[in-house]
């Protein structure tokens, strides 16, 4: 779950490698991730931004650009941020 992790990093938890594999992960083509829409590429975009742009994230002390349906949704405000569910 990627919004987990970007949650997990912006409060301070660390990640590491390790060596050994712990999880080996079925890829199906059936799988609700590759089919439901809430999964899209421009869903991870979204999502990534929300944690990119917020106050406390790894970019807040670093000028940022963005372009087209991105820029317009960040200079909106916190009212329109887009739903990821």
């Amino acid at each position: 779950d990627y919004d987990l992790w970007l949650h997990l990093m912006q409060r301070g938890v660390r990640f590491a490698k390790v060596p050994e594999v712990l999880l080996a992960v079925r890829d199906e083509p059936g799988r609700i991730s590759r089919n439901d829409s809430r999964y899209s590429q421009k869903m991870l975009r979204r999502c990534k931004l929300v944690h990119l742009l917020d106050p406390q994230g790894p970019l807040a002390h670093r000028r940022r650009v963005l372009f087209g349906e991105l820029a317009a949704w960040a200079s909106a405000g916190s009212e329109t941020s887009p739903t990821l569910v």
